[in-house]
């Protein structure tokens, strides 16, 4: 990704931009289902959920002005998302919408915004070292990932990938600069905060 890239949020207004929006996909479209299935909805119906958001985004991206004093893309996402779940359980499940049971579920669960807020973050970092792993050298990404995912301790780490503690901190190091590289520029196209 280049870091004078022009806004993706610009570019996908632009429906012959397919890089954009593979682009766009790969980042929203697995933030979306997940979201559905954390608010409780089936696979298939997550899917329904986060297609008819993607449909709405491709409807309304001409017409959206960014704007942060009026609020945030992912704001706007979120409300679309959580407007369609609702609706989603509303159409699939009347009776328990109405039932106390599912206030009882609803106080101990996480809210909809604290689910949205978790899963954008997870989503946003697997987006990016998506990203990160193909610019990066193998061995550096491995030796992250068996830091960090693995929780593996550094002399396991070294013992594995027959490297020493300075090349698994200076690996780590190169793979954490890049991560908050591609960070920051979602960030700045608007698209990470």
């Amino acid at each position: 990704m280049k870091s004078t890239r022009p806004s993706l949020l610009l570019r996908v207004r632009d429906p012959r931009d397919s890089d954009a929006w593979r682009e766009f996909y790969g980042l929203y479209a697995p933030l979306l289902l997940r979201y559905a299935r954390d608010r409780g909805l089936t696979p298939a119906d997550a899917e329904d959920v986060r297609d008819q958001c993607l449909e709405t985004v491709v409807r309304k991206i001409a017409d959206f002005e960014y704007d942060r004093a009026r609020g945030s893309f992912q704001g706007w996402l979120r409300q679309m998302a959580e407007r369609k779940v609702i609706d989603h359980l509303r159409r699939r499940r009347p009776r328990l919408a109405a039932s106390a049971q599912l206030a009882a579920l609803a106080d101990s669960a996480p809210t909809p915004q604290e689910v949205w807020e978790t899963e954008w973050k997870r989503g946003r970092l697997r987006f990016c070292l998506d990203r990160v792993r193909g610019s990066m050298p193998e061995r550096d990404f491995e030796t992250f990932r068996l830091l960090l995912f693995e929780e593996l301790p550094v002399d396991r780490v070294c013992e594995r990938l027959a490297i020493n503690a300075n090349q698994v901190y200076k690996a780590k190091a190169r793979v954490l600069a890049e991560v908050r590289r591609t960070i920051a520029e979602l960030d700045a196209d608007g698209l990470g905060s």
